[in-house]
């Protein structure tokens, strides 16, 4: 057999394996084929209910869905009123803000005037500082002086008051005095009686001649001096222990001796137990008794 011959008998040969093979695998596959229907015909099945429950499904969430966007959109529109509301209110904040922007620079400009103010305010401290110390330095020296007058002035009234009691002292004295004055002069008049009666004279030395001197009270002294003003002085013949009768019409209030004499005015003491609050201003006085002022009221 030739070569040609060999080579077409192989190629039969493997022709032949080829056609078995592919008999074999299409017998096989025909048997596959029944069994992956009966598979795709229950997938189908499965396929369908899984699709009827995914449809029910979906059309619940559908419903669902359509109620949120429903509330969705019910709160889009209290959003969109909700945003007008901030858009107002962003408005009247920026004016709020522009009123309190000029409100700022009005505070500003007070406070820059209070500023100066308080300069010229601790300037002015610091002026009166420096003028209190220099007034506390005077009232320290004012006040060591007014010390030393208050002592003085102590030391006056202390000295004052003895003046006074030594006065009043002297007033009693003189008043016991002037009692034992009139004592005497009684026994002196009963002496005389008696001389005349037994026929023989006394000769007395003639008492000095008082001259007549009328006024009036012009003003009563501050306690505890006890004096009286009178609107006649030296130049009307007053002298010092001339003695005054005081009364006010046909009233005797009392009698009154003088202690100091002035050109036209003197000072004199009520005496015999006459008060100077009895004495007013305006009372009448005189150095003689008139008769306009009865004797039982002058010795009483």
């Amino acid at each position: 057999m030739s070569t040609l011959g060999k080579f077409f008998a192989v190629l039969v040969l493997i022709f032949a394996i080829a056609v078995a093979v592919a008999n074999m695998v299409l017998f096989a596959q025909r048997q596959d084929w029944k069994g992956k229907y009966d598979e795709a015909l229950d997938a189908k099945g499965r396929a369908e209910q899984n699709l009827k429950v995914e449809t029910e499904r979906y059309n619940t969430n559908l419903d669902a869905q359509s109620k949120e966007i429903e509330r969705l959109n019910v709160q889009l529109d209290n959003a969109r009123g909700m945003l007008a509301a901030l858009q107002t209110a962003k408005a009247r904040a920026e004016e709020d803000s522009k009123q309190i922007h000029i409100q700022f620079e009005d505070l500003r400009a007070s406070y820059d005037k209070m500023a100066r103010n308080l300069e010229t305010l601790i300037e002015r401290n610091e002026t009166l500082a420096a003028e209190l110390r220099t007034a506390e330095t005077q009232a320290a020296s004012d006040r060591r002086a007014r010390e030393a007058a208050e002592d003085k002035a102590l030391q006056m009234t202390r000295e004052v008051e003895r003046l006074a009691g030594e006065l009043k002292r002297a007033n009693e004295r003189l008043a016991k005095a002037e009692l034992e004055i009139e004592k005497l002069r009684g026994e002196l008049a009963k002496l005389m009686q008696l001389l005349e009666g037994a026929g023989e004279k006394l000769e007395l030395p003639a008492a000095p001649a008082v001259p007549l001197i009328e006024g009036k009270v012009q003003e009563i002294g501050d306690l505890p001096t006890s004096l009286v003003i009178l609107n006649v002085g030296e130049d009307d013949g007053v002298y010092v222990g001339l003695r005054f009768i005081v009364y006010r019409g046909a009233k005797y209030v009392g009698d009154a001796v003088v202690e100091q004499v002035f050109q036209d005015y003197c000072a004199a003491r009520p005496i015999r137990g006459t008060l100077v609050e009895n004495v007013k201003p305006g009372d009448d006085v005189s150095t003689k008794l008139g008769l306009e002022v009865p004797l039982a009221e002058a010795g009483s």
